[in-house]
Order: C-alpha cells, then structure tokens, then sequence
C-alpha cells in the first residue's frame, strides 16, 4: 500500500470543513436532545402535580378506613376510571393503609418516605388530603 499524501491544498480544506460540519451537527443534535429530555420531565411533573391536586381536591369529602368497605371501593373505582391504576393510601404518620396492585414489595414496606409525605404536602397543603 501506498503512504497517501494529504499534499493538496483543497484536500485539506475539504477535510477540515468536514470534520467541522460533523462536530457541529453532533454538538447541536446533543443539545437539541437534552432540551427534548428536560421538558418533557419537566411536562410529566407538571401534569402528575395537577393529577394529584385534582384527585385529592375530588377525594376531600370521601372518608377512607383501614378496612377495605365500600368507600374504599368506590375510592379505587374513582382512581382507575381517572387512569391511576397503581396507588397508595396511607395516614399523616406514613403509615400505609391500602395499596393497588398489591406486589411483594409493597407488602414488605409498611412506611411512606418522609421524602415522599414532605412532597405531598407542598402539592396538597391542606393536610386533610393527605
């Protein structure tokens, strides 16, 4: 094989501008996903933040017990005919009453996150909703 020389002048631009062009569309393609990414996160958060505060402005009135009763059944009927398939009900202290679907794992964890319960009350700063 032979040692290719890049000796022309207008090899060298063409390879410059090249390797320009690419930089530039990768860099842009980039940011352009980043941006995507950050709003449509930023979206989700929105819309489940106004889903809760409607849910629990719906469910104000409605008394829930430990027992699985009726009302507990119309509270899961009224959340699975507003899309929320998978919830959980639990006390001011954490503690978990009810949850849909019932896994393994929720059986397990008997307590909310205090993380969870302090982000629930800047949504829902009416501490009955909760």
């Amino acid at each position: 094989m032979k040692n290719i020389k890049f000796s022309s002048l207008r090899i060298k631009i063409a390879i410059i501008y090249s390797l320009l062009t690419l930089i530039n569309i990768v860099f842009f393609s980039v940011m352009i996903f980043e941006n995507q990414t950050d709003l449509l996160i930023t979206n989700i958060q929105i819309k489940s933040n106004n889903l809760v505060k409607t849910i629990a402005t719906d469910l104000q009135e409605r008394v829930v017990s430990k027992k699985k009763n009726l009302n507990y059944k119309n509270i899961k009927n009224y959340m699975l005919t507003n899309g929320v398939d998978q919830f959980t009900i639990f006390d001011k202290e954490g503690n978990i009453w009810h949850q849909e679907p019932i896994s393994e794992v929720a059986q397990k964890r008997l307590k909310i996150d205090a993380n969870l319960q302090k982000k629930l009350k800047e949504i829902t700063p009416d501490e009955k909703n909760i």
